[in-house]
């Protein structure tokens, strides 16, 4: 006969396993929270997705209204390579729907998703009307986005740049290697596979042999279209992979190939996907 005092039923594996399941919900919990107070998101995805001081919908809508009232347009001219802890010349202009330069105050974040210590702020000087100019100095590797405000009386006008890759670009000219990216021949169609093709070769021309990950920047604020691909090698310093678009538009290869200890990195010129 069972009873609430025959032990025996405590020894069925049933129940070791029910309180192992338990116990494991209870501990990815615990993980959770944990993660959710990691300090190190940017400030500003914090700002974004934190409930905390959230702005009311009202205030966000006429936040929104008040930018396209205004449709003030900026124009980035950055370094073509941005080099990691090398302070290097930013030039923004700014106008106003009519085309008039904007003269105010500019300051410009630059942030990645993770990493908030390394968030930082420059406050440009207007160099002629319209006109700012200012030194960023980044101290990690990867990428990057700036957040540019400019306020001129009660205006304040708020965007940002596209997402920019920050490399070692000394340790790369030492290395002296060479990537060329080879597209289709044919057209690129969004939803059908095209093989891209890699060729990698060091200072002396001859072939890299390693590891290659390429990254598919889709060159519009959509960062969710974004993935990367292992491309195999295919023979001695080529390397080739399938790539499949999810929607067309303006893309960007970013090429990374890796041999021991050694790390290039290079990104393709633009192309266009078509639908």
């Amino acid at each position: 006969m069972i009873s609430q005092s025959n032990k025996k039923g405590w020894r069925n594996p049933w129940v070791f396993g029910l309180l192992g399941l338990v116990l494991s919900g209870v501990a990815i919990n615990v993980v959770f929270v944990l993660n959710s107070l990691d300090k190190s998101r940017s400030t500003l995805v914090d700002e974004e997705y934190n409930t905390r001081n959230r702005k009311t919908d009202a205030v966000f809508l006429k936040e929104i209204e008040a930018q396209s009232i205004l449709a003030w347009k900026t124009t980035i001219k950055q370094p073509k390579f941005v080099s990691l802890n090398v302070p290097q010349s930013y030039d923004i202009s700014v106008v106003d729907l009519k085309g008039v330069p904007v003269s105010g105050q500019m300051e410009v974040m630059a942030y990645r998703a993770s990493d908030a210590a390394q968030d930082f702020k420059v406050a440009f000087q207007e160099t002629s009307p319209g006109h700012y100019q200012g030194f960023m100095n980044f101290a990690l590797k990867g990428y990057w986005k700036l957040r540019i405000r400019v306020v001129r009386e009660k205006d304040v006008f708020v965007t940002e740049s596209e997402k920019f890759s920050v490399r070692d670009v000394a340790a790369q000219n030492a290395l002296g290697w060479k990537l060329q990216v080879k597209q289709p021949s044919d057209a690129v169609h969004a939803l059908k596979p095209s093989t891209f093709e890699v060729s990698a070769t060091d200072a002396q021309g001859l072939p890299v042999s390693g590891k290659m990950t390429v990254v598919a920047n889709y060159r519009s604020s959509d960062v969710s279209q974004e993935f990367s691909i292992p491309f195999n090698e295919v023979s001695a310093g080529k390397y080739q992979g399938l790539i499949k678009f999810p929607v067309k538009g303006d893309w960007e290869l970013s090429v990374r190939v890796i041999r021991d200890k050694d790390v290039f990195e290079i990104d393709s010129d633009k192309f266009v996907v078509a639908d």
